[in-house]
């Protein structure tokens, strides 16, 4: 970054011009506000004392001199000094104070055409001691009370280059045409730079600002994937225990039904087929053991399981394990061994093997 330093809005006006009586007529920037060197120290005059009303209605009709006298201007002198005068009206654009003036005397009008045309304000104030910074600068004094005297027609203003008159084109040789158009691209190249500085040093601390935001959403993003992560890798386990779970579970309830289902075949074995009912439902089997057993052709319609299981087991309720292990397991093996079944698989023989130790100890 470079060092903050003094700069200046270039502030256009109606371009002064003469009138018939052959006078210089215009308005022209006459001071601003801001740090100025005199002699050997800073002082301040800041906006709200250069543009004080009490302190702009002092450049009324106030005399224009060649140069500043050696001595305020008054009812005593202003003959001898007195070159022009400023109007009843003033303004306040930018940072700078305009007034209307106009220049009488031929010599004065013959030097400003020939480029002496700053000018810079004769006034009194008060000075007090007071440190501080004023737009980047810092000073030592502050002036208060203005009070303006006379406006003075000057080679080089304290205020600065730009607080100075302007005239048409016909007035001013060639030279000073260039000198201006340089002197005012230059300022205008020293604002336009500044102006492009600050938007750069926004843009970037701007870009800065939003590198940050997205560091802290990626810190978000990262932690919010870990806890995801971590989720996932709970659910897996918990899946593997809940399927594994299952697994263990429906073993031993398919089991249970092979089982139970050999533990009813053998007991219908006693009077019945095997090998004819072993794709028949448990309550047919039931049925058609129960017919076996007393002779008789019942149909037990609308009789509920419960009744018919009961019957069963009253009539059937003892085995032949010989008679078990022969027309059960052997139609059973047989049945394990033909991949067509549905009911073969991996688990099946184990199945087989529980239900003969089961149905071996009755």
């Amino acid at each position: 970054m470079s060092e903050t330093q003094i700069r200046f809005d270039t502030i256009q006006f109606p371009k002064m011009s003469f009138t018939h009586e052959g006078y210089l007529r215009g308005k022209a920037a006459v001071t601003r506000s801001g740090v100025f060197d005199y002699h050997v120290r800073k002082e301040l005059r800041h906006p709200d004392e250069v543009f004080k009303e009490d302190s702009l209605k002092t450049l009324k009709m106030i005399p224009v001199t060649d140069d500043h006298p050696s001595e305020m201007v008054d009812a005593s002198n202003a003959s001898r000094y007195n070159v022009g005068y400023t109007g009843e009206h003033y303004d306040v654009k930018s940072n700078a104070v305009i007034v209307t003036l106009t220049i009488t005397n031929r010599d004065v009008i013959d030097k400003i055409k020939a480029g002496k045309h700053q000018v810079s304000m004769g006034y009194t104030c008060d000075v007090v001691e007071e440190r501080g910074r004023f737009d980047g600068v810092d000073y030592s004094h502050k002036q208060k009370n203005i009070v303006y005297n006379h406006l003075a027609i000057v080679d080089r203003g304290r205020a600065g280059s730009n607080i100075r008159l302007r005239f048409d084109s016909a007035l001013i040789s060639k030279e000073e045409i260039k000198n201006i158009i340089t002197e005012e691209k230059n300022m205008s190249d020293e604002k336009n730079t500044e102006e492009l500085q600050l938007k750069l040093d926004t843009a970037i601390a701007q870009q800065v600002a939003k590198d940050k935001e997205i560091e802290l959403l990626s810190d978000k993003i990262k932690q919010a994937q870990l806890k995801i992560d971590s989720l996932e890798k709970s659910n897996i386990k918990l899946t593997d225990e809940l399927n594994a779970e299952k697994s263990k579970r429906t073993d031993e309830i398919i089991a249970g039904m092979v089982v139970e289902r050999v533990d009813l075949l053998a007991r219908a074995a006693d009077v019945l087929e095997i090998e004819a009912y072993i794709h028949h439902s448990d309550r047919d089997i039931r049925i058609a053991a129960i017919n076996a057993k007393q002779k008789t052709d019942e149909v037990f319609s609308g009789v509920d399981d419960a009744y018919i299981k009961g019957r069963f087991d009253a009539l059937l309720g003892s085995q032949s394990k010989s008679k078990v292990d022969h027309n059960v397991f052997k139609v059973l093996h047989r049945k394990h061994n033909d991949s067509a079944n549905p009911s073969s698989g991996s688990n099946y023989f184990d199945m087989l093997s529980e239900a003969r130790k089961n149905i071996s100890k009755r």
